[in-house]
This record gives C-alpha cells, sequence and structure tokens, in this order.
C-alpha cells in the first residue's frame, strides 16, 4: 500500500534550461505518514518498511523512512532511523566535551584556591612574625591574581559554550528539515503525529494502522494534515478497541465511523468536518 501511494504520488515538472543557468530546486514530493496507537507497534511497521519488506515479502531496498519520537520510547532494530539519530549522523556536532572538562576543572582549583586562602588568613590573624606576615600576605595576593585569571577563564569558556550551543541547535533544526523532506515515509505513535516539526510537510496519504485499538479523539490528530486519502487498517475481530466508556462497549468501531456524517466506506470525495480536507476516507480490515 505504501509503495503504491509513493508510485502513484504527483511528480513536479522539469523545467527545460538553455545555457548554464543553475539549476531550479525541485519541491519535496507528497509524502506517506503512517501511525499506530502505540510504540511497538510503529516500530514493527518502521522496520518492515526499513528493510524492505512489501506485505509478506522482502523485495528489494527499503524505502526512505524516518521513525519521529522518543528515541528511549523506540525498539532498538528501528533506532537507526530515528529522526535525532539521522540528525547527530548528518551533522559534524562541535564536541563540548574538553570545554567542559576544563570548566569543571576551574572550579575544583577556584574552590582548593578558596580553602587556601581561608586558611591563609587565619595563620595571618595568629602570626607576629614581620616576615612571616609578609610571606603570607604575598602569598595571599599571588592566589588572588590567580583566581581573577581562572574567573576570567571561566566566564569566557560559558560565553563560549552558550555560542556552541545556539548554533547547534540552529544546525540541528536545519537538518532536522532536511532529513524530513528528503525521507518517503514519516512513521510515528498517533499523539507523536501531532509534533510541530512535520508540520510544514505535504502528506499525500495517511495510514493509521491497528485502527480497531486506537481511540477516536487520537485518530484526529493525523487529520489535521491535508492528505489526499486517509486509510484505517484494523481488524475488531482480532485486536478489539480500547474501550472507556461501559456504553461504547455495544458500539464497534466500524458502526462508530459509520455514525459519523458524510463518511463513506468507498473511497468518495466528501466535505465532512471530521476528516479535515481529506477527499478519501476508507476502513480496511486486515487479517495478517
Amino acid at each position: 500500500m505504501v509503495s503504491l501511494s509513493l508510485a502513484q504520488r504527483p511528480r513536479p515538472a522539469v523545467p527545460i534550461q538553455a545555457g548554464k543557468a543553475a539549476p531550479v530546486p525541485q519541491p519535496p514530493l507528497p509524502k506517506v505518514l503512517l501511525c499506530a496507537p502505540s510504540n511497538a507497534a510503529i516500530d514493527e511497521i518502521a522496520r518492515r518498511i526499513k528493510e524492505g519488506y512489501r506485505g509478506p515479502e522482502k523485495r528489494g531496498d527499503g524505502l526512505k523512512v524516518v521513525r519521529i519520537g522518543a528515541q528511549q520510547s523506540m525498539n532498538v532494530s528501528v533506532k537507526d532511523i530515528s529522526l535525532d539519530y539521522l540528525v547527530d549522523q548528518g551533522i559534524d556536532a562541535p564536541n563540548d566535551g574538553d570545554g567542559g572538562g576544563e570548566i569543571n576543572d576551574i572550579r575544583r582549583e577556584l574552590e582548593g584556591i578558596r580553602s587556601k586562602k581561608n586558611s591563609l588568613h587565619r595563620s595571618l590573624e595568629g602570626s607576629k612574625d614581620p616576615i612571616q606576615y609578609a610571606s603570607i600576605q604575598s602569598e595571599i595576593a599571588a592566589i588572588n591574581a590567580r583566581r581573577i585569571l581562572l574567573t576570567g577563564r571561566l566566564d569566557s569558556l560559558k560565553d563560549e559554550q552558550k555560542s556552541a550551543s545556539r548554533t547547534l541547535d540552529a544546525l540541528r533544526r536545519s537538518y532536522r528539515q532536511k532529513v524530513l523532506q528528503e525521507a518517503d515515509v514519516i512513521c510515528s505513535t498517533l499523539s507523536g503525529a501531532g509534533h510541530e516539526i512535520i508540520e510544514q510537510l505535504d502528506f499525500d496519504m495517511i495510514i493509521v494502522d491497528e485502527a480497531a485499538q486506537a481511540i477516536e479523539l487520537s485518530t484526529l490528530i493525523p487529520l489535521k494534515y491535508k492528505c489526499r486519502r486517509c486509510i484505517l487498517v484494523g481488524d475488531p475481530q482480532q485486536l478489539p478497541p480500547t474501550v472507556i466508556s461501559l456504553e461504547a462497549c455495544v458500539i464497534s468501531m466500524l458502526h462508530c465511523l459509520k455514525l459519523i456524517p458524510g463518511y463513506r466506506l468507498e473511497n468518495t470525495d466528501t466535505t465532512s468536518p471530521f476528516l479535515f480536507g481529506c477527499r478519501n476516507l476508507s476502513l480496511m480490515q486486515s487479517t495478517c
């Protein structure tokens, strides 16, 4: 289904240029947004797409798929296609480990200077020998000079760290958009589909897998994007829907969708507000 949608998406016209004019950048192609209610479900789909599966069989290379969401919630098999991982691999992130280590070293030295200075002041109060008194004062002056030098270096390192952090944040935002624009398929949980990072993308199709287990309000989240087609895939006989209301237990998912004004089981154009701009909505009962 995903491969067929990507093959049928409209291609931008290629302008004919004479001479050595600079190439005109092509707009990104529409993408497929693939969602599921749980991390486990969407991770399994993302893994199969990554490995080149078309249905039950592996056919050819995998598509350009990106899994968005928190890495700690993802299965290890799809972390290499997570958005954060791809961004980290694609940018030359400045290594602030040395700067951070130097800051810690300076702070430890300043703490040692503070302790030594207090000790010298106590020795100064009890000293009656003029020579010893002058020696202690000279040592205190040297310590103060070192403290001023270290404080200035510490402030400089903090400023450099803040500047590097701002530069890195801007670089990450830019590369994050680049990774998303180059992807064919975006995989997310239903709740993650509302993230602002994909609001600028153009989706040709939205697929909600395991839709029989999805809460209806969660299913509305990916439908906020103006896609051409939306497909809900699920089998209420295999995986019953998550129902909180006891009164809703007597209504199956399909019956509930039929109650929505403007809904048709067959593909048809509709202006129902529920569809949020989707022209085609279909429900597929999966048996796999």
